[in-house]
């Protein structure tokens, strides 16, 4: 089973994403991989927490995060939190 969340920033775009991975030619090959949409509330994250804490619990529960990256710059970037 994949498991991919949606960072804040790219919901919009996800959902997109999903609508289209649910449909036709794509929903076979979507039940086939048993992809699953995990949500903030899955992983007990409150919707403004930071990145280090998205990163983290995503890497604790093997989930795939989509993200654009929301805070690029900083000590709390996810590029920042990734490189530690």
């Amino acid at each position: 089973m994949l498991r991919m969340m949606s960072d804040n920033d790219v919901q919009g775009q996800v959902s997109r994403l999903m609508d289209i991975c649910q449909s036709p030619p794509w929903s076979e090959l979507w039940e086939d991989l048993e992809c699953v949409l995990a949500t903030f509330e899955d992983l007990r994250l409150a919707e403004d927490a930071t990145d280090a804490s998205i990163w983290q619990a995503c890497q604790d529960n093997e989930v795939l995060l989509i993200t654009g990256n929301r805070n690029a710059e900083g000590p709390h970037s996810l590029d920042t939190t990734i490189r530690q």
